[in-house]
Order: C-alpha cells, then structure tokens, then sequence
C-alpha cells in the first residue's frame, strides 16, 4: 500500500511554540517572585537597544566594576556586579557579528547573593537596555546513566530483529555507507559537555584549530578565545572527568572512526559518518565546544567553520528567557559555511542546528533549544520504530531518530540491550539512551549528505540538506497512531536522504505593490482590493503546482493565468467584519513509497471591511451634545476644541471613541449661536461648523 505523508511549510505564519519570543522584557519587577531553581545564579543576559562602540568595562580599586554610563554603573552597585563582557566576542568576525546585531548582548556576572530577579529588574529599567534574560542551567538529556562496561550491536544502525527488536528499525546505513561513509571537509560542532579529544575512537576525527595555541595561553587566531584549539573551552591543557562523558558519547555517534570495513568488531563503536568504509578514508571533523558558553558557542561554530551544530541539551527552566539563543541559531543558519561577505567557503553555503527535544515523555509546547525557529528538532524511537516512552513531542517535532528504549523495554531483556552504545571518556564504551542520542543521529545523516553532495554543480544549501532528511524518511505513523503529527515527519533514513527524489517546496509570493501578508489590509466600504500570487518552483515542474484557496465566506473572486493567481474583492454588500483567508499550493512530487515528497505551502492574510458609516469619522449635534463617530483611522483619544465666531476657545473636552463605541461631548453650556468644531486624534484634525439653538 502506498503511502504519502505532508510535510507543510508554513512560510509566513509562527507555530504557537514560537509565541514567546518577545523583543523587550517589561519593566515590571521580578525580584520578588523568581524562582532560580533551573537558573544559574549570578549571571544574566543583557541586549542594549543601540551601542555606538563596546561598553568600556573596568574594575575600579574598591572592587566595583564601571561603564562610565550613569545609569548603567548605578545598576551593577545595586546588584553588586563583578564581571561584564559580550556575549558574542567576534575578532576577526566583527563585521558580520555587527550585521547580526549580536555586538549589542552582554553577559553580566554579579553576587550570587543577589537574586536574579532583582538583577533582571534592575537592567531592564534601563531605557537602552531591549532585553534582559535569565540564564537557565544546561541540561544534558540522556537518561538511565549506565554501571556497565559493555558493548552490544548497534542496532540503530542495522537492526536484524535480534532481542525484541523489529527487523529493519534501523537508519539504513549499510547502503548509504556504499556511497559515503564521511568527509573531513565537513565539521560537525557538538555543543555539549567537552568531548575526549584523547580517546582513541575521537582522536584522529577531531577538529584542531591549527592557528590557535594548542596549549591554551594565548589567542592566536584573534577571534576573541584563548586555546581554543579542539573547539571552545577546549585545549591540550583541559582537564575531562569521567562523570561528564555525555558530549563524547553523542560525538562518538557522528564520527567515531573505525579503520576497518568490520562495523560490528565488539571493541569499537562504527560512528556514522566516522569514515573508513568501504575502505580506509577520513570521516568527519568533530568540533568539541563547552556548552556552558550557552549561545556564544553556536556562533563560535558558525565563525571557526562548523556547517552542522548539535544540541544534546535544554535549557532546564520556563523562566530564563531564550532571544539570545534564537539569535544564534539565525546567525549560524546564515553564515555558516561562509566568510565574512556571505561567499561559500565551505561544503555548504547556511548551516544546519539540530537539536533534541527532551526526556519529560510529554507533550510540550516549547524546548529550547530545540523548538526555536529554524532548528531541526529530534524526537526518540525505539528498536520497533515506536515513540520511547521517555521522549517528548510535539506538532512542533521536525523528525525521529533512534535514542533507545525507556519504559516499554520488554522485562526480559536488560535496559542496555535497547540502548545506544558509543564512546565515553578515558577509551571506554557505554550504553545510555536519550533524546540526546536520537539526535545526533541525525546530525550523522546530515554529515553523510553534505560529504556526498558537497561538490554538487551549482553547490550545495543548507536548506536543501534539511529538505532531503525531512522528506525522505521512513514513515512509522503505523506504529505510533497515538501520536500522529506529533513526533516528525518520521524515521531518519540514511540512505534515503542520500538518493532520495528531492522537492522543493513551491515558492508563493505576494506581488501586489502596497499588500503586506502580516498587516490586516483594511477596506472601506465600496473599495476593491487585488491580491496577486506568483506560484512557482525551483524546479522545472511548475506546470504540476495544485492550489486551494480557503475562503469560507466566499468573499474573493478567483482567476489564475500565467503562473499567477490573483484573490479580487469588491467591499460592497458584504457584511462589515474581519476575514481571514489562506492559500495552499502543492506539489506532488516524484517519489515513491519510501520517500516523502509530496510538499504544500500555506500563506494567510486577513482583510477587515468596514461598513459605510465608517469611511469618515462623524458629528451630530443634539443642541445638548455632540456624538462623535468613529472612523479606521480616526478613533481612540480625542480632543475636542470648541471656538466663538471670534476664534475665542470656548471649551474643551477629551473623550474616547472607536468604532463600536461613539464619543460624547458636552455642549448644554454653550450659549446659542454659531460655533467652529475642531476634534483632534492620532495627529489628525477635523474641523466642522455647528449651530446651538
């Protein structure tokens, strides 16, 4: 039986796991009630509304630390601030880190002592401050910490129905390793905690940053980092413990390298794109950055080289605020693989920012950082393509990957058998599962496609690499009917997003000169109004785009013609009120059963019509009172001026009117004769003569 699935991209509509992102923080105070369970005390982050040049922080002799601003220095005495630096340091990168506007984010250390509310509060009463956010702990989300010293098949990679499992519940990786099993050209940044650079499985697929002292002392490269030479925060001087493995097993999952075609050898872990297959080559670069550099560290991959950044953790709390992560995932979305002007330099022009969803086992409107915009976030599957019990979901979910078995691993069976073995620190193997698992697997695909597809005529885009893991999965709805929608577009396919049909999705563009798809358009009575799309694709099917406009007043009158449709409406007898109308546009693609390549693209706008005592604003004189109505464009606070015949002002009043509600204005005062009416609102005045019997 066939079975397509739809994949719909909304292009100008935020999911509603997006509706938190806000640009200021209100100027309320919120000392008084927050709760720093989840927070890390003593730190928050700080965005100014505009910075001429970068603040100039010194430490004076009694401790206290000053900007030479006022208003800022009373804010860190209040707080007790220790330390204030950027976020983002740039170097040599300054340029394009200004462009993004990530020269204006600072991190502000301060008293432990000091709640952070009273911090947040303190620097968000500051007129040039735009935002102020929390700092929430870093969580790592693998679950069931492994005792055991062991090393079982791994079946994600090729599972034969071995223990419980379902044959084929794998990623398909023999196949696709027939075509590419990694290219060093390709980086790969793992933001977690430091991968073991020593570790003989790690060590000859880690990226060094060759310009940089390796010892850690001094920033050679100039970018704004001392030794910083497997990655951030790291250096042959690092110290790694054995408790804080989870960074080098998720990077053990992308790359670890193995030297012969034996993937199964039970003394090592075969990496999906670690190389080495079908014969001896080089896999990926793995980029080890300290995740407790939060968001710094994902712009740092974006500028050292990295095009694929994964994020095996969340930002463990509701409260601390999450623009300064959002603004990273753009700025490597947008420049990774580039340099300072925006041209290609790497395997691929963009970047790639996956991310797992979390172990709450719940349903979850948001998880940072992987519900923010352009992520690919990462749900868990079991060995029998289920959701594992643990993993979180969501309409929001980009895809599925195997990250092992929670609950539902039958009782006969240990744990570890379903879980997800690869590399931890000090040359060992362990199993653990976890969304953090799922989701460097398919930070693994990705590897694969870009190492494959990198010298690709016309060059090779991020987003087409996010489009070809997205269609070309294995479905498994049938085995998760209960979460439909909810958990992906399905199972990661390895060897289906290598030679998968690829279709883009069609491109729907408003042409109309003066229409803005995110502005209401408001029509006064009698008035028209012409809507034109232009329907088309990157591809050279355009002639099978589809289209389907909901508009379930029926108030637009339809007609298409050479590649463009154009929505008319004529505001006469209709009754007044707010419409919203949408248009879909579909392609159906070439693929088969395997593949996903049926693709829609949804765009909305609403009109208001307003009836036709509304195209003015309104006096009527009652001799006692004047009624004021409202129009579109003339409601909200009034002032009303009354003069004599001879310019004298006789009164004045202030009302409020709208267009359900008139204003009134009192006039039983005024002696009889003739008057001049001038009513002010939103910088416009009407001016009408009256007569007072």
């Amino acid at each position: 039986m066939k079975r397509t699935l739809l994949y719909s991209l909304l292009l100008l509509a935020l999911t509603a796991c997006q509706d938190y992102i806000t640009p200021e923080v209100p100027k309320d105070d919120l000392s008084s009630w927050m709760n720093e369970e989840g927070l890390v005390k003593g730190e928050v982050y700080v965005k100014f509304k505009q910075l001429d040049k970068d603040l100039q922080v010194v430490a004076t002799r009694s401790g206290e630390v000053e900007t030479g601003n006022k208003d800022l220095d009373a804010a860190a005495v209040n707080i007790k601030m220790q330390q204030m630096e950027r976020l983002f340091p740039a170097g040599k990168y300054e340029k394009r880190t200004r462009k993004a506007g990530l020269h204006l984010w600072y991190k502000v250390k301060f008293d432990e002592a000091v709640n952070v509310g009273q911090a947040v509060d303190a620097f968000s009463a500051l007129d040039n401050v735009a935002c102020v956010e929390p700092v929430g702990k870093l969580v790592p989300v693998a679950v069931n910490p492994p005792k055991d010293t062991y090393f079982s098949s791994q079946w994600y990679l090729h599972n034969t129905g071995q223990i419980g499992m379902m044959e084929g519940a794998d990623i398909k990786i023999l196949d696709a390793w027939e075509l590419t099993s990694g290219s060093s050209d390709v980086i790969v940044a793992v933001i977690d905690q430091i991968v073991d650079f020593r570790h003989m499985e790690l060590n000859q697929c880690m990226w060094r940053n060759d310009e940089e002292d390796e010892d850690g002392y001094v920033d050679n490269d100039g970018n704004g980092y001392v030794g910083d030479y497997y990655g951030l925060g790291v250096n042959n001087n690092t110290i790694l413990s054995d408790d804080k493995s989870h960074g080098t097993h998720v990077a053990g999952i992308i790359g670890a390298s193995t030297v012969t075609n034996n993937y199964f050898d039970p003394n090592g872990i075969a990496g999906i794109a670690g190389g080495g297959y079908p014969m001896y080559n080089q896999g990926v670069r793995i980029m080890t950055c300290d995740f407790s550099y939060g968001p710094a560290a994902i712009k740092y991959a974006a500028d050292m080289g990295a095009v694929i950044c994964n994020n095996s953790y969340h930002v463990g709390t509701g409260q601390a605020t999450i623009q300064a992560f959002q603004e990273a995932v753009d700025y490597f979305v947008e420049y990774a693989g580039c340099d300072e002007d925006g041209n290609q330099v790497g395997p691929m022009k963009g970047g790639l920012v996956i991310a797992a969803v979390a172990n709450d086992g719940v349903e979850k409107d948001a998880v940072i950082p992987a519900s923010l915009n352009h992520v690919i976030s990462v749900a868990s599957v079991n060995p029998r393509f289920q959701k594992s019990s643990f993993s979180n979901y969501g309409s929001w979910v980009s895809i599925s990957a195997p990250g092992g078995g929670g609950d539902e691993v039958p009782a006969e069976y240990d744990w570890s058998t379903w879980a997800i073995w690869s590399t931890v620190n000090n040359n060992a193997v362990k199993p653990m599962v976890g969304t953090s698992m799922a989701s460097p697997v398919v930070a693994g695909v990705a590897a694969l496609v870009v190492s494959y597809l990198k010298d690709k005529e016309g060059g090779l885009t991020a987003e087409e690499v996010k489009h070809r893991l997205l269609q070309n999965v294995t479905p498994i709805a049938e085995y998760n009917p209960e979460y439909e929608g909810m958990i992906g577009t399905g199972c990661v396919n390895a060897y289906g997003a290598l030679t998968g049909a690829m279709n883009w999705p069609p491109v729907v563009k408003l042409v109309s000169e003066g229409l803005d798809i995110e502005t209401d358009k408001v029509l006064y009575y009698d008035e028209e109004v012409n809507y034109v799309f232009e329907l088309s694709d990157k591809e050279t099917d355009t002639a099978g785009l589809t289209y389907e406009v909901d508009d379930p007043a029926g108030i637009f009158k339809q007609t298409f013609a050479d590649g463009k449709l154009t929505l008319s409406l004529h505001n006469k007898d209709i009754q007044p009120g707010s419409y919203k109308v949408s248009l879909s546009v579909t392609d159906q693609g070439v693929g088969g059963e395997e593949h996903l390549n049926v693709q829609t693209t949804t765009t909305a706008f609403t009109v208001r019509l307003l009836p036709e005592v509304h195209t003015e604003a309104s006096i009527e004189n009652t001799n006692t009172e004047l009624t004021i109505g409202a129009s579109a464009t003339f409601s909200g606070k009034v002032t009303a001026r009354i003069y004599d015949t001879l310019g004298n002002l006789v009164l004045e009043q202030v009302t409020n009117i709208s267009l359900s509600s008139p204003g009134k204005v009192d006039i039983s005062g005024l002696s009889g004769g003739m008057y001049v009416v001038k009513l002010t609102c939103n910088n416009k005045t009407i001016t009408k003569n009256i007569i007072k019997l």
